[in-house]
Formats: structure tokens, C-alpha cells, sequence
């Protein structure tokens, strides 16, 4: 049941319930009579009740109250009738309610095959052994009706389609073929114009039925106000709302075959309990059968229908596993591989010698110059330099202390100095002097140098360490988030599931608070008239449908069902400026958190 209906019927029956009841005046009654009113009264004001339980109760009160032969005396018995005539009030609004949706479902098919032309001549395609069959079908009664046999028509097919077209008509062939299609269109006119006029023929049907049934939801609606559990009759509303859903036998007389005069006969019962179960066992279920008939030919095509062309190719593609399995088997196993190699090698180690590179902190690893290599090469200058400034300038211990603070700070003065000397006299010098051995301490210095550039560059490398291993494991990350959101797409078609109910629900939830404010603006007196408040109904319940998806708890669900539950609102004194405001509200509200300021409209959006 929906949760409008659920609302709107909620007062009716905390007013059929009754106000007080005395001890004194149960025990005058029949004690078991009394028990099982109150039993049928608390079963029937309860919104759980299926429809099996409430039609046997029903019944139960109409075999209650002709055993007694008595109409409603008491209060417990005047809630009951009351209680009730509101469940069957509440089953007529929830049908009615029921078959809108479902006649605006099959618009919307119809409308996206028909904004689509991918989808227009897959349409067509598909109807194509539909079309076959109805063309033979009408081919086979026109010889029936002649009498002529069917190897004489297939020895001269051409006078056949003539015979057709003299008996039936020049159009009857296309007429049996396309039964809604165009009176200027043809056979020959191209699939996709011809799946087009189909498709915007059955959208036009069903937008009339639709507002057919809108009209109907919205003078039960209005209903509300008249109800009385106490005078006259508290069934006088389900009455008026039985006589109401008689008017689908007047739209379509096919679908009830001339029962309409004694079906409207049949509902001046001479007890309120024998119309209430009427009203559930008859015009219920034949308003139903009526809505069944009626959309049944415009419905979409069956679900074998729509499949049958991709089935198609399930026996070549059988054929071909099996022809060429050892190859498949081939590339199955290389494409595992591949797959469980990339996983391994640019997933699962970048990922591994990030968390080791975390662990260790940079401190171990591989290192370009280590700390103790530098070291080494410091000390052995420092040996070098000290030697020559003891041999050659005759250092005490305190200058080479102070010579070995210089060197450690990069500074070779007393070195070079003994260097420039001896490259006074080079041949001299490199032969008795000391020339090689400054040579050979500056290319130590060079080597010291290198070494704490390097240490340097080490360093540079390990403190970007961590980002050039997420840098390296991005891609890989990028591509199985991408495949693995595809695959789950196809899968489990979670393009509905996604934020706040996915983008087709909130465009949905776009396109009817559009209509909503379409439909207040559109009607210029202050009171709607039961089409267009049929209609606001209609689009409200979606709304309130997408409030479903919304998170639970939270501030948006709660705000976003109350701004619905107002436009829902069915009080006099709540007037069309009211109602406008409200929708105001939910633009400025609700627009750009739901992402409704970022939607534009096109094709797809389907009929307003």
C-alpha cells in the first residue's frame, strides 16, 4: 500500500474509531457478536491487513449483520461499517494509484525507445516476427473466408495480397501489420520513421489513459472531507466512490461487454454490508480486469519479444565456443595470465614496497653512497692532508687538530699552498718533492666531494620516496577501479544505486517536481481540478519514492519528506499560492544538493 494512501486514509480512521466504550454497554449486546466486532474493527483498521483477509472479513460482516438483521444500532457496530467502508475507500485510492504508475511506466518505456535510435530500430527489428505473423494471420482468414486453399494461394501470391486488399482494403495489410500506425504512412516508409510513429502513437494512448486515471485518483481524494462514521451512513462515501469507478466501463464499453447497467444495478444493496462486499469482491477486481484490457495492447512487447534478437546469437556463439575451444582455451589462460601478472607486478609489489618503505622509515635500502663509504674517504683526506702538512710544513699537534677541522669543513689553503710551490719546479718536484702527493690529495678531495654530492642526492631521493611509489602504483589503481566499476555496472545494473538512489532516480525525482510546478502554474483558479490534482498526486508519490533512497537519519530525508508531506497536503485552506511557495522551497533547497541544477532536459526525459 502506498505510504500516501496509508496518510490520506489515517484520519478517516481514527474517526471511525470509537470515542468511548462502556462496560455496561458491551455485556447488554451478545458477548460473542460484540468480541467479533471488535476483532473485524481492529483487523480492518490496520494497513497490514492483506487483501485475502479483508475480503473474508468483509464478508464475515455482511453474514454478521444478516444473522442479526439489524443495521448498525451500536457504536462498535457503526465503527466497524465505518472502519470498513475506509479500508475499501483505501483499496479503491491504492488501485487507482497503482495502475498510474503503471500506465506511466509503460510511457516511459515508449518514450526512451523513441528518443533513441539505436533503440528504435532494435525495436523494430524485434517486433519483426510479430508483424510476420499478424500479416499471415490475416492473410489465412481472408482465404478461409473465400474458400480458396492454401497451394492455389501459394502458386499466385500476387492475386492473394489483391484478394486481401478487395475484401479488407487497400490499407488492410498495413492495418494488421502497424494497428496504430499513421493513416499518411506506409509499408514502405523506412523502420526507424515507422518505429518512431509507433512509439509516439502508443505514448499518446497511454498519456490519455493516464490522465484518465489520474482524473479518477483525484476525485477520490476529494472524497476525504465528506466522510461521517456516525450519519448518516458511513458508507455513503464508499458508495459515491464505487459509483466513480464505474466511469472506466464508459471509456472502454469492449472491456465490459455490456454489464455496466447491471453491474450500477447491482450496487443498491439493501444493507451497508452486502454493498461493502460488493464494492471488494465485484467492482474491485472487474475495475481491475477493465484496466487490464485496456492497457494490455498498448503495453510494451513481452519480455521474449524485446530478448529474442540477442538470443539469436547465443547459437552461433555456442558454435563457435566449441569450434574453436583449444584456441579460446589458448587465449583464456595467456588473458589469466596477463591479468594475474599486472595484479602481481604493478598492484600488489608497488603496494608491498610502499608499506615496507613505511616500516623502514628510510632507514634501510639500498643506498647510492653510504654513510660509512663517506666516512672512510673523509678520514683517509684527512690522514693524507695531515701527513703532508707534518712532513712538509712541520705542523705541531694543535696546527694539525686545527688543519683537520678545516678539512672537514672543505678547506685545502695549507695543501694548494704547498701544491703551488712545488709547481714552481714540476720536474724537480714531481721527482724529490711532494708534488705527487698534493696531486693525489686533491684527487681524494674530489672523491669526498662526489661522495657528499651523492649523499646528498640520497637523500633528496629517499625523503620523495613514499610519492614516487604512489606515483608508480596510480595508474594501475586507476584501471582497476575503472574495470571493477564497469564490471559491477554490468553485472548488477547499479546505475540505479548509486548517490542518493543513482542519476536515473533523481532525474526522475527532477522531472516530477517539474511537472509539480508545471501543473500549479498551468492552473489559474485557486482550487485544481481532479485531473491536474490526479496528476500532482501522481508526481508526489515519486517524490516521496526517492525520499526512500535518501540516507536514513539524516537531516536531507527528513527535511525533503516534509516538503513533500505539505505538498501533499489536501486542507481548503491550503491554496494553490501555497503549494507553489512549497516548490520554491525545494528548488532553493534541495536543488543543488540532489544535483537537480545541473540536469538538461532533452529527449530522454520523457513526456511531462
Amino acid at each position: 500500500m502506498s505510504t500516501f494512501v496509508q496518510h490520506h486514509t489515517q484520519r478517516l480512521l481514527a474517526l471511525a474509531r470509537p470515542k468511548s466504550l462502556q462496560r455496561e454497554q458491551l455485556t447488554s449486546q451478545d458477548a460473542a457478536t460484540t468480541q467479533r466486532l471488535s476483532q473485524i474493527f481492529e483487523q480492518l483498521s490496520s494497513h497490514d491487513l492483506s487483501p485475502e483477509t479483508k475480503r473474508e472479513q468483509i464478508a464475515g460482516l455482511a453474514e454478521l449483520q444478516t444473522s442479526t438483521g439489524q443495521g448498525a444500532t451500536s457504536e462498535i457496530e457503526r465503527s466497524v461499517f465505518a472502519a470498513a467502508a475506509v479500508s475499501v475507500y483505501e483499496d479503491a485510492m491504492g488501485l487507482v494509484l497503482q495502475q498510474a504508475l503503471e500506465i506511466e511506466e509503460e510511457m516511459n518505456w515508449w518514450a526512451d525507445v523513441n528518443s533513441s535510435r539505436w533503440d528504435s530500430l532494435y525495436y523494430f527489428v524485434s517486433m519483426l516476427p510479430v508483424r510476420i505473423k499478424r500479416a499471415l494471420v490475416t492473410i489465412y482468414d481472408t482465404l478461409v473466408a473465400q474458400d480458396i486453399p492454401l497451394s492455389q494461394a501459394f502458386r499466385n501470391p500476387r492475386s492473394v495480397l489483391q484478394l486481401v486488399q478487395d475484401r479488407l482494403g487497400p490499407r488492410a495489410l498495413t492495418r494488421s501489420v502497424y494497428p496504430r500506425l499513421h493513416s499518411h504512412l506506409t509499408l514502405y516508409a523506412s523502420p526507424l520513421t515507422l518505429a518512431h510513429s509507433e512509439c509516439e502513437t502508443h505514448r499518446a494512448a497511454l498519456e490519455a489513459l493516464r490522465d484518465l486515471r489520474a482524473e479518477q485518483l483525484g476525485v477520490l481524494a476529494r472524497l476525504r472531507p465528506a466522510f461521517r462514521p456516525d450519519a448518516p451512513m458511513p458508507f455513503a462515501l464508499s458508495l459515491k466512490a464505487a459509483l466513480v469507478l464505474e466511469e472506466p466501463a464508459k471509456v472502454h464499453p469492449q472491456s465490459t461487454k455490456g454489464s455496466g447497467r447491471a453491474r450500477a444495478t447491482s450496487l443498491a444493496p439493501p444493507t451497508l454490508a452486502s454493498t461493502l462486499r460488493k464494492l471488494t469482491m465485484v467492482v474491485l477486481p472487474a475495475y481491475q480486469s477493465a484496466h487490464i484490457d485496456a492497457l494490455a495492447p498498448l503495453a510494451k512487447p513481452s519480455a521474449l519479444v524485446r530478448a529474442w534478437p540477442r538470443l539469436a546469437f547465443v547459437p552461433p556463439l555456442v558454435w563457435g565456443v566449441f569450434h574453436y575451444s583449444a584456441g579460446l582455451q589458448v587465449s583464456w589462460t595467456e588473458a589469466v595470465e596477463t591479468v594475474r601478472g599486472f595484479w602481481t607486478g604493478y598492484v600488489v609489489a608497488p603496494i608491498k614496497e610502499i608499506l615496507e618503505t613505511v616500516r623502514a622509515a628510510g632507514g634501510d635500502g639500498v643506498r647510492v653512497v653510504s654513510p660509512e663509504a663517506l666516512k672512510a674517504d673523509m678520514e683517509s683526506l684527512k690522514r693524507m692532508a695531515e701527513s703532508l702538512a707534518k712532513d712538509r710544513l712541520s705542523y705541531t699537534p694543535a696546527q694539525l687538530a686545527d688543519l683537520s677541522a678545516k678539512i672537514q669543513a672543505g678547506d685545502l689553503g695549507p695543501v694548494l699552498r704547498v701544491y703551488e710551490e712545488e709547481m714552481r719546479s714540476p720536474l724537480r718536484s714531481a721527482i724529490g718533492g711532494n708534488l705527487v702527493r698534493a696531486l693525489l690529495i686533491q684527487v681524494q678531495k674530489t672523491k669526498v666531494d662526489l661522495d657528499v654530492a651523492m649523499n646528498g642526492i640520497d637523500k633528496l631521493i629517499r625523503s620523495q620516496e613514499l610519492t614516487f611509489a604512489f606515483v608508480g602504483v596510480a595508474p594501475a589503481l586507476v584501471i582497476v577501479w575503472g574495470v571493477g566499476g564497469w564490471i559491477k555496472r554490468a553485472l548488477t545494473g547499479s546505475a540505479d544505486h548509486g548517490r542518493y538512489g543513482g542519476q536515473r532516480s533523481r532525474t526522475r525525482a527532477f522531472l516530477a517536481i517539474r511537472r509539480v510546478e508545471r501543473l500549479l502554474l498551468t492552473t489559474h483558479s485557486s482550487e485544481l481540478s481532479p485531473q491536474t490534482y490526479g496528476l500532482l498526486l501522481l508526481s508526489l508519490h515519486q517524490l516521496r519514492a526517492f525520499g526512500n533512497h535518501l540516507p536514513r537519519g539524516s537531516r536531507l530525508r527528513e527535511g525533503f519528506l516534509q516538503d513533500v508531506e505539505d505538498l501533499e497536503n489536501s486542507d481548503e485552506n491550503v491554496r494553490r499560492e501555497d503549494k507553489l511557495a512549497i516548490v520554491q522551497r525545494m528548488w532553493r533547497s534541495w536543488a543543488k544538493v540532489l544535483g537537480w541544477d545541473a540536469f538538461h532536459l532533452d529527449k530522454s526525459s520523457g513526456p511531462l
